[in-house]
């Protein structure tokens, strides 16, 4: 049901997104849509991931597995790559039925950065999922978990980012907010897309020199590393809490 969810909403921002190119070029309205997509879609892989390993902790599952040869390393990367194979296919599926639906209008064009940070949107927030489902006991927890963690990324660190910037002078709050770019990843990923596309004019002249340092080979060095730190810290973090948990038992 939330995959159907999903794709529904995905090929709605597609469309909406391919009728902002016919009138011309990234805006407001193109922003809104990656909002959108940064909002809403780490919400879904958030919640599936976590409740999926909460629900075989919860029920005995993984227990029954780990008393077979299955080591913790298998156990994590099995329910890792099956939950990005399941929303890269959601992907993939979206792709096909925009092109089927272009077809009937003369063709589309799919913005090909646009997918590329959709997927990358999958690879970390997939094991992001896992490790809440780790730490949690069961799926109620860890919604609560993914809720939690969603609404900080999403909505609470940026009201206190600007909470911040009332009270400090403006050289400090520009380091805070760069800061607050790097740790945030919904932020990074934001901006990382911008470098992109080449419209980082829209954060303004604080980002000048920043965006100037990432469009060099070594900050494209720096993107990479940070990017490639969300994705392995997590995947490290759940399996350290799992070996934690069977020593403990």
């Amino acid at each position: 049901m939330l995959l159907s969810i999903f794709i529904v909403l995905f090929v709605a921002i597609l469309m909406l997104q391919q009728l902002n190119m016919d009138a011309g070029g990234f805006d407001r309205f193109q922003a809104s849509l990656l909002n959108l997509l940064l909002f809403l879609f780490p919400l879904f892989i958030l919640t599936i991931g976590a409740m999926s390993i909460a629900a075989d902790i919860e029920s005995g599952w993984y227990q029954l597995i780990r008393s077979y040869p299955v080591s913790i390393t298998h156990y994590l990367g099995a329910k890792y790559v099956a939950l990005v194979a399941i929303f890269l296919f959601a992907l993939v599926t979206t792709e096909a039925v925009i092109l089927i639906i272009g077809a009937f209008f003369g063709g589309v064009h799919i913005d090909s950065q646009f997918i590329v940070l959709t997927a990358v949107i999958i690879v970390i927030f997939s094991a992001i999922s896992v490790m809440i489902g780790t730490f949690s006991i069961h799926r109620l927890q860890a919604l609560g978990f993914s809720l939690g963690l969603w609404a900080v990324f999403t909505l609470l660190s940026n009201y206190i980012v600007m909470a911040i910037g009332t009270i400090i002078p403006k050289h400090i709050y520009e380091n805070v907010i760069y800061t607050h770019v790097h740790i945030n990843i919904i932020e990074w990923l934001r901006y990382v897309y911008l470098i992109q596309i080449e419209q980082t004019g829209i954060l303004g002249k604080s980002f000048y020199y920043l965006t100037q340092f990432y469009e060099t080979s070594l900050g494209i060095g720096f993107i990479i590393g940070i990017t490639g730190l969300w994705w392995i810290i997590p995947l490290c973090l759940a399996y350290l809490k799992l070996k934690r948990k069977e020593r403990y038992k």
